[in-house]
């Protein structure tokens, strides 16, 4: 079996389903979009903070966010916090 990469994901945000469905179930489409981390184990480790109006925007702050980061010297310090 091949290892799978971790990749960024664009995708439409949906509200949470109604109390009860079953497992699996999407509520329905919020009409904005959300970008996330995937890992290669299929877990998604990091997620954008807020929705966008739509696929283009959210693509473009994920590239602005990526490109910020990148920027970064010396690299940020990771605390450890209570809070």
């Amino acid at each position: 079996m091949t290892e799978r990469q971790g990749h960024f994901e664009v995708y439409p945000q949906h509200h949470d389903p109604p109390e009860g469905s079953p497992e699996g179930t999407k509520g329905e489409p919020t009409g904005e979009y959300g970008w996330r981390y995937r890992a290669g184990n299929g877990h998604i480790t990091a997620v954008g903070g807020e929705g966008f109006t739509s696929r283009h925007t959210a693509n473009k702050a994920l590239h602005n966010f990526l490109r910020a980061v990148s920027a970064i010297e010396p690299h940020p310090a990771i605390l450890d916090v209570d809070d």
